[in-house]
């Protein structure tokens, strides 16, 4: 019995492929066979392309498969053969139907042979015979194959059974590898097998993608960088049978390159800013996604798609629709590796909107602007709201404006199913606008005005008489000061504020109304001079009045002197009547102080309107003349003079 020869076709680059007879017992193979002859094989090449094949199809469990079915199928055949009469011959065995031999794509019939559908498909007619008994010529027909090359034999014609393969001329044959895939960092082993030419192979010279060359016959490479790479080998370099075979094209088209992986990308992650958006009319939600963690190269490069655009570790989407969104992210590094992250869907709805009022009071919530005092209350109201959700009692939503947040429920989209909500206004002036908003989308707003009040202030000598800006007043007397908020038209008539008042010696908090303010008394300074005294709240001054403190000017006015002869003193009586004082508003008296000859008699108080026998004075002694003198402070009202005569004359 002929043994079935079962050999893989990786020995030609042929994944999982192999040759078998088609009757399923195969004559011993040679260089001087058909199919041999048609690959351009010598017997050597032969027996190295067997034993590659039986190495290959050793480590390859469907291939090893096949080969066990097909010495099985053998064996059955040589038990019919002792069956049957021996007078059948080797002929009649040889025309026996197909078998089929293994489930890797390759069949072995009757009818011929065939090459795995990876490789070759080599054809002959085994049952046809010349007319001189010869046998018949063999066919090979190359088959397209995304795992192999195409196979083109030495001739696509009939070939003779009397050529062979030479064993002389330039060496041929194809390249091998330890491995085809490697990561960075890791090695192969490159060898050369040959095919045909000269049979002995003495030097090799093998040159990598680097530069890097090697003169052994299986060099092992260490490969730091990833990519594609092959090699070239210069066989007998110098000898009649030298030979350059480039492993990526090498015998028969066959192309042997090693695959470097390069550093894989690990921990990339993609995060969203927000879980839930909301949208509103002319207002869409917007989410920001961004990529982190990437290790495993220098330089990334992320790709966006899906639901959200963006270059580098950042994407954004704008939605104005409802629904849920989640992009995609792929990230490459510059070895070309790639890993794609899942990114967190962001869901999206609507929200409603509204118009937002304001007022000094629940009762005059009618516009969407306000002037207020500092610190004071006003209300706040939304009002014609639409896209209110269905199936819900309330809305949430914040009132956020003046340095402070208010909660608001919105009820529904009828106006008196909201009710007002109250506010304070800040301390300090300005313009202040109040958004409302609810999941993070703006509904609507309104502005207030925090407002310097419509003051005026008045000082005035008496209580009832407090109108004027500025007045005059003596060092150390009572004035009277007096605010006016009756010119405020937007301030509430039972509105109180209070207010700080400041000037020399005075610092007072005031309480200023729009009617009914009261005067207040404070005294003035006792250096003479003018000096401002200003209202102010919050640090804004809001009005101010002047008292200028000052001696009043007294003059034309006449001082009597009279002596009563009972007791020889004398009386003296200032002007009855004061008529031309230009300070009176100081009232009708103060004091003065009576001289003679420059030394102090008395001090006392003048009235503007009667003073009677004001001092009684003993008259002087001494001849000659004296003088008595009426002052007030450094200013001299009137004089008159005495004089006393010597007795001798």
């Amino acid at each position: 019995m002929k043994k079935k020869l079962v050999f893989g076709a990786s020995a030609i680059c042929l994944s999982l492929g192999f040759w078998a007879c088609g009757d399923g017992s195969i004559e011993s193979i040679g260089a001087d066979d058909d199919i041999a002859r048609a690959f351009a094989l010598d017997d050597e090449g032969l027996k190295e392309l067997m034993k590659a094949a039986e190495k290959d199809c050793e480590a390859d469990e469907s291939c090893k498969s096949a080969q066990n079915d097909a010495y099985k199928s053998a064996d059955d055949d040589d038990e019919d053969e002792e069956s049957s009469d021996s007078d059948s011959g080797d002929s009649s065995a040889s025309s026996s139907g197909s078998t089929a031999v293994s489930s890797s794509n390759v069949v072995v019939s009757s009818s011929g042979m065939v090459l795995s559908s990876s490789g070759a498909v080599v054809t002959s007619s085994a049952g046809a015979t010349s007319s001189a008994g010869g046998t018949s010529s063999a066919q090979v027909t190359p088959v397209s194959s995304s795992s192999g090359p195409q196979i083109t034999p030495a001739s696509s014609s009939a070939v003779s059974s009397s050529s062979a393969a030479p064993a002389t001329g330039p060496v041929q044959g194809i390249c091998n590898l330890s491995q085809k895939t490697i990561e960075k960092g890791g090695s192969a082993k490159w060898s050369f097998q040959r095919m045909s030419g000269a049979k002995d192979v003495q030097t090799y010279k093998w040159t990598f993608s680097d530069g890097t060359t090697k003169t052994v016959a299986s060099p092992e490479i260490t490969y730091s960088k990833a990519g594609e790479f092959s090699a070239k080998v210069l066989i007998n370099a110098g000898l009649e049978s030298q030979n350059e075979i480039d492993c990526s094209n090498a015998f028969g088209g066959t192309k042997t390159t090693l695959k470097v992986n390069g550093t894989p990308i690990t921990g990339c992650k993609c995060s969203s800013d927000a879980e839930a958006l909301f949208f509103a009319s002319g207002k869409p939600a917007t989410a920001t996604w961004t990529a982190s963690g990437c290790t495993g190269g220098n330089t990334f490069t992320y790709t966006w798609g899906g639901d959200a655009t963006g270059s580098g570790t950042s994407a954004t989407g704008s939605f104005e629709k409802s629904g849920s969104f989640t992009p995609t992210l792929s990230v490459s590094n510059e070895e070309g590796m790639t890993m794609s992250a899942t990114c967190p869907s962001v869901t999206v709805s609507q929200v409603l909107s509204a118009s937002c009022v304001v007022g000094r009071d629940q009762n005059n919530l009618n516009s969407s602007s306000l002037s207020v005092m500092p610190g004071k209350s006003f209300s706040f109201k939304p009002k014609n709201i639409s896209g209110f959700p269905s199936g819900s009692s309330s809305v949430s939503a914040t009132l956020i404006g003046g340095g402070s947040e208010t909660a608001v429920s919105i009820r529904g989209s009828q106006d008196y199913q909201n009710s007002p909500v109250t506010v304070t206004a800040p301390d300090a002036f300005g313009d202040y606008t109040y958004t409302l908003s609810a999941n993070g989308i703006d509904i609507c707003d309104a502005k207030v005005t925090v407002a310097v009040p419509n003051v005026a202030c008045y000082v005035g000598v008496n209580q009832n008489s407090v109108s004027s800006a500025e007045v005059s007043v003596m060092p150390g007397q009572k004035f009277y000061f007096k605010p006016d908020g009756s010119g405020n038209s937007y301030w509430d008539q039972n509105l109180t504020m209070y207010m700080d008042l400041k000037g020399e010696g005075v610092e007072a908090s005031v309480s200023v109304k729009t009617n009914n303010n009261s005067a207040t008394s404070y005294s003035a300074p006792s250096s003479l001079g003018k000096y401002e005294y200003k209202l102010s709240l919050n640090g804004e001054t809001l009005c101010s009045a002047a008292i200028n403190v000052e001696y009043p000017k007294i003059t034309s006015t006449s001082c009597d002197l009279t002596e009563h002869s009972w007791d020889h003193t004398h009386y003296f009586t200032p002007g009855a009547s004061f008529s031309n004082w230009d300070a009176n508003v100081i009232g009708s008296s103060f004091d003065m102080t009576l001289y003679l000859d420059d030394e102090v008699v008395i001090t006392k108080s003048v009235s503007r309107y009667s003073n009677g026998d004001w001092a009684q004075i003993t008259p002087p002694t001494e001849p000659g003349v004296h003088v008595y003198k009426l002052m007030f402070e450094t200013n001299e009202v009137c004089s008159v003079e005495y004089e006393v005569k010597d007795s001798e004359e």
